[in-house]
């Protein structure tokens, strides 16, 4: 399961769960696992960097696909 909303975003897989608020920020990533502590307060990140990129490419890669890919920091100014 995917899902993005201005920036935020996160990828469900079996317990694993990871989340951003900033999907531009590759450090910002974290990453939590539901069998454990279902509140999301222990980020487990560290503890599996392969895990990390992994649901990470698999979020990028559904992002391209459904064309939510979120916006860059610096947006241009539509309004002029």
């Amino acid at each position: 399961m995917f899902w993005e909303h201005e920036t935020h975003a996160a990828v469900r897989k079996g317990d694993w769960k990871l989340v951003t608020l900033d999907a531009t920020d590759d450090a910002a990533w974290e990453l939590y696992d539901l069998s454990d502590v279902r509140t999301e307060t222990q980020n487990v990140a560290h503890q599996h960097p392969e895990l990390v990129v992994e649901l990470k490419t698999e979020w990028n890669a559904w992002a391209k696909q459904a064309n939510v890919l979120p916006w860059p920091k610096e947006r241009s100014n539509y309004s002029k």
